[in-house]
């Protein structure tokens, strides 16, 4: 899908990092570790999305989608990437 972005679209300047979840060093705890790594700072645009997204990704019992997030296509980008 092809989005239209024109100037001054990517005015948010936003952290996108790998996340990697590990077990915890204590033996004896069953709490993973997340840590973030190969942390980049990179231009978004982030626009709210309709009430509608909102209600759907609450009824589909995912975490609640409330943004739309568009950034400049990357090489390497994956599901482990998160933005923070």
């Amino acid at each position: 899908m092809a989005v239209d972005i024109r100037i001054g679209d990517l005015r948010y300047e936003v952290t996108l990092a790998r996340r990697h979840h590990s077990p915890a060093p204590d033996i004896n705890d069953p709490k993973m570790v997340t840590s973030f790594t190969d942390r980049q700072s990179i231009r978004a645009n982030i626009v709210p999305t309709g009430t509608m997204t909102y209600l759907n990704s609450i009824q589909t019992e995912i975490n609640a989608i409330t943004h739309r997030i568009t950034i400049r296509w990357r090489a390497g980008i994956e599901s482990q990437h998160v933005i923070l």
